[in-house]
């Protein structure tokens, strides 16, 4: 038997809780006699940083399961995807600036690199790849993306495919933190220095990212052909 199983934050989240039910899941599937365990995780930005950034939760959380999990006695391999490129569509969707052309914003800088993932279409070509061969993966970590892009290449391939002018924008740190819903500021803040700072992945993820898509069963989407499926409606 095998279990594909990832704890995920909602209303009411806390580290600790999302902690909880991760060793749950996996205390539940070495009870059952499960052979293995397939568990989306994510890098630990205290770690990567030497504990300078420590307050990004929602990645710890699932990291530590992750350690737990390697102390079981039961196989198992690390799903971990990069951005989902649908967050074009919902946070990170471009916005009117009032002269006909669209910007997004952050702090990132503009080579910023983001790994970028069609996760609707594609995570189940990694998935297949640790199921048909779930020895060879035992212990392993994919770092699942089609590939980097950095924040100027995501909005040139927006307005490539859209025919409209879209640029990026880096936004002062303390400025965009003031834009982030209460009780979560300094926690998505730091995730996003992170990304910035040590890369989403760490220092060595483009060959990360790129031994991962080696591994995938079947091609990868772009984030042009993601945009052509999915057209973003920008008016």
């Amino acid at each position: 038997m095998y279990t594909l199983t990832k704890a995920t934050g909602y209303p009411g989240y806390s580290r600790e809780r999302e902690i909880s039910q991760g060793k749950a899941i996996a205390d539940t599937a070495v009870a059952a006699d499960a052979r293995y365990i397939i568990w989306s995780s994510i890098p630990s930005p205290a770690k990567i940083s030497g504990g300078k950034l420590n307050k990004v939760d929602h990645f710890e959380s699932k990291y530590e399961v992750e350690q737990y999990i390697r102390t079981l006695p039961i196989k198992a391999s690390f799903f971990v995807p990069g951005s989902f490129m649908q967050n074009y569509r919902r946070m990170m969707v471009p916005r009117p600036v009032g002269d006909g052309t669209y910007a997004i914003s952050n702090v990132y800088e503009a080579s910023t690199e983001i790994p970028l993932i069609d996760i609707e279409g594609d995570t189940g070509k990694w998935i297949a790849a640790i199921l048909a061969n779930p020895d060879e993966y035992e212990g392993k970590v994919l770092c699942a993306a089609t590939r980097l892009y950095t924040m100027q290449e995501a909005v040139d391939t927006i307005s490539r495919v859209t025919g409209k002018t879209v640029v990026y924008k880096q936004v002062p740190d303390e400025v965009f933190k003031g834009f982030l819903p209460q009780g979560f500021q300094e926690q998505y803040l730091q995730m996003l220095q992170y990304v910035r700072g040590y890369g989403y992945y760490g220092a060595e993820q483009r060959k990360l990212v790129e031994w991962a898509a080696e591994q995938a069963k079947g091609k990868l989407t772009t984030f042009e052909e993601w945009l052509q499926r999915n057209p973003l409606n920008l008016q």
